[in-house]
């Protein structure tokens, strides 16, 4: 069985500018699911980067081909994360 281990992920302030009616869509769903909207918009990117199409990876993967393994840093990041939720 694994321990529980409490981290502090690490977090950095951006800036971001989005269109006005996205902003007000996302404060509505943050609302309703009573959240924050900064929280909101952790998890929805968050989700984004853990279900990227693969085709767009490997379209990136063939632009930067010979360039420093760029498809090598997509790739990871969020793997391990989903390897734990399959363990547990």
């Amino acid at each position: 069985m694994r321990k529980f281990e409490p981290i502090k992920p690490e977090k950095e302030v951006i800036s971001l500018r989005l269109d006005t009616r996205m902003l007000q869509e996302i404060n509505d769903w943050a609302m309703e699911i009573d959240i924050s909207r900064n929280e909101f918009i952790n998890q929805c990117i968050d989700f984004a980067l853990k279900n990227i199409d693969t085709e767009l990876i490997e379209q990136v993967e063939r632009r930067h081909n010979g360039r420093g393994g760029m498809s090598r840093r997509l790739r990871t990041g969020f793997e391990d994360d989903e390897k734990e939720k399959d363990e547990e």
